[in-house]
């Protein structure tokens, strides 16, 4: 809308205009010399399959202009005193190996020249006090960054995939503003010059791919103000022990990180003797000091027994651990002691056989391709669970405590567990049917129906009637689908449910769940709750469920259960509003508990284990009695 109003300043005449961001208007300028006083920034976007001529001439009369994009041109004539009052430069495909030696406007504050020719930023140095910004990214032949001296209050450099780059300037480290470097893929560079480690004031480090780095300096500990370190895919071993003192540091990625290979040997002999895992330590012994931690990243790092510190416990700020990929057969028990762990991945981890405790906030845990897990811990304390995740763990029979997760929106793969017991499967999958609150989501080995769905057949639809009954007031439904691929599908799809209404010729579709990749081929059992209030349905109409997973998906049979309610009491004590249906009620008058939001959840909580009560939900951290009441009451 800005753009359309400048625009409307002299529409007859884009020249006389304060800005041009029309292609079609900045190339006519351009070519016919069109550009007045007035224009203060301009942006033209030329094909990268063709560089286009323009002679400098054209910016003569452009004296206040401040932005400028110039996209795959080349520039003919002097430069001479033009661009004095430019503040940001965007010139991809800059054609010539330096910037032009009168190139100087001293206002420059941004520069960015991605996928140029630049051999050297320039020849010949100048001050650039005002400069903030340098991206030089995709510059393939750029051998060495530019004398940083000129550049005194750079605050971001932008050197990813910089292939040929392989020296970093030792004036990096005089530079008291910067905050951010990104040297990804830089696959040539093999080393930070030591004055880097000086610098104080940078927050994000990337050095994803920078595959011939191979240490960091035990200075990386004076980095005082590091808040991101990405090091993943390099020829790192072993991380400084000085890395504990970086106390604002919240994300460490260190995946891929296996070592380089050996320097005497080709490569392709190298690959054949078999390597010890023992032999990488990625991590200090101690962590203690890591306080800001939240994101911890050691995927595919060739991790055995022992190689996770015991004391992981001691980050106590993490968030997310992913350890994918790694060769342990067991995690130490540590990691049930890191209380504010919500995502936790364990992805291909193959020679993982066990699972001995797992912190109680967990709420992603993704344990996927883990072909000789066999055990897991006891679930049931879980209670934030969201998403779980045990796909092609093929060993696994059972799972304790799975029936007891009492989180309403919760998603469970267990596609590809072929060996899960049939009694461990119709318990399970009956008690959480029967519950028939919230938003779950389940999926597993199976190619039926079970028995308790009324309503079923072949196919992708199935039809029933929306009506109460004498064990109370309908709530909705929950389907239950045999789906199948003939290949392994890897991209996640979305379940579509949609309910034809015939009489108006309307489609009502909601997505109650997703399927994650990648589905193993066979068949597998899909079961999901629907909730009537997704649905704008009247009382005793008929319903018709469709269900579409996708192209590749292939929908066998469709099953309907139908979820009703009990009735319901109302408990006051002590100004708290409960809402629980007749045997909870019977229980709690006789026993005259005080029902209040302190002792509440205690009380219950210890009582619902008994009684086996299923339509019953306790998560007091985050819901207060209101809203409780208010979710009962429906």
């Amino acid at each position: 809308m800005g753009r359309e109003i400048v625009r409307e300043e002299d529409p007859k005449k884009p020249g006389k205009c304060s800005r041009l961001w029309l292609h079609e208007e900045a190339f006519d300028i351009l070519t016919k010399h069109k550009g007045t006083k007035t224009v203060e920034g301009l942006t033209s976007n030329f094909s990268s399959s063709s560089t286009v001529n323009i002679n400098t001439i054209a910016f003569i009369k452009m004296r206040r202009l401040r932005l400028l994009q110039l996209d795959h041109v080349q520039l003919t004539g002097e430069c001479g005193n033009l661009f004095k009052e430019l503040r940001w430069l965007r010139w991809h495909g800059f054609p010539q190996e330096f910037l032009p030696v009168n190139f100087y406007p001293k206002e420059l504050v941004a520069i960015d020249l991605r996928y140029s020719n630049l051999i050297q930023v320039w020849k010949d140095p100048k001050l650039f006090k005002k400069m903030k910004i340098l991206n030089l990214s995709h510059s393939h032949y750029l051998i060495k960054t530019p004398n940083f001296s000129s550049l005194p209050n750079l605050e971001k450099l932008i050197l990813k995939d910089c292939t040929g780059l392989f020296e970093v300037d030792q004036s990096i480290g005089d530079l008291s503003n910067l905050v951010s470097v990104n040297l990804k893929d830089c696959k040539c560079l093999k080393t930070l010059p030591q004055s880097f480690y000086k610098l104080k004031s940078l927050k994000i480090l990337v050095l994803s791919g920078c595959s011939k780095i191979s240490h960091l300096a035990d200075d990386l500990g004076e980095m005082e103000s590091l808040t991101t370190l990405r090091a993943d895919n390099t020829a790192i071993r072993q991380v400084p022990f000085t890395i504990v003192q970086l106390k604002n540091l919240t994300h460490l990625f260190l995946d891929g990180c296996k070592g380089s290979p050996s320097e005497t040997l080709p490569s392709l002999f190298y690959s054949l003797i078999p390597q010890s895992p023992e032999s990488i330590n990625l991590l200090p012994a101690r962590l203690q000091g890591l306080s800001s931690l939240t994101h911890l990243c050691l995927r595919e790092c060739n991790l055995s027994d022992g190689a996770i510190p015991a004391n992981i416990q001691s980050i106590n700020s993490l968030r997310c651990l992913d350890l994918g990929g790694n060769s342990f057969s067991s995690l130490p028990a540590s990691i049930g002691g890191l209380s504010k762990l919500r995502i936790l991945k364990l992805t291909s981890c193959k020679r993982l056989q066990s699972i001995p405790y797992l912190p109680t906030g967990l709420m992603f845990l993704v344990v996927t391709n883990c072909m000789a897990l066999e055990s897991m811990p006891d679930l049931s304390m879980l209670k934030k669970m969201a998403n779980l995740s045990l796909t092609n763990c093929h060993k696994l029979e059972e799972i304790q405590g799975l029936d007891q997760l009492w989180n309403p929106v919760l998603s469970i793969h267990m596609e590809g567990c072929r060996n899960l017991t049939s009694t461990f499967k119709q318990s399970f999958l009956q008690e959480w049917c029967m519950r028939g609150i919230g938003r779950f989501s389940i999926f597993l080995p199976g190619n039926d129906i079970p028995d308790w769905f009324t309503y079923k057949d072949e196919g992708s639809w199935v039809r029933f009637k929306w009506a109460d009954s004498a064990e109370g007031s309908f709530k909705g439904f929950v389907t239950c689908i045999v789906y199948s691929s003939l290949v392994m599908v890897v991209s996640p799809y979305c379940t579509q449910i949609m309910i034809p209404n015939h009489n108006n010729r309307t489609c009502q579709a909601i997505s109650p769940t997703t399927i994650g990749g990648p589905i193993p081929p066979g068949d597998h059992l899909g079961i999901f709750n629907v909730d009537k209030n997704m649905f704008d349905l009247e009382f005793g109409e008929e319903v018709e469920v469709l269900v579409d997973f996708g192209p590749e998906i292939i929908v066998k049979k469709t099953g309907v259960c139908l979820v009703y309610g009990k009735r319901t009491h109302v408990i006051d004590e002590e100004d708290a509003a409960v809402v629980v249906d007749d045997e909870a009620a019977t229980l709690l008058k006789s026993m005259r508990v005080v029902v209040s939001e302190d002792n509440f959840r205690h009380q219950y909580q210890n009582l619902v284990r008994e009684v086996d009560i299923f339509n019953f939900i306790i998560n007091m951290e985050e819901t207060d009695m209101l809203q409780l009441s208010q979710d009962y009451c429906r």
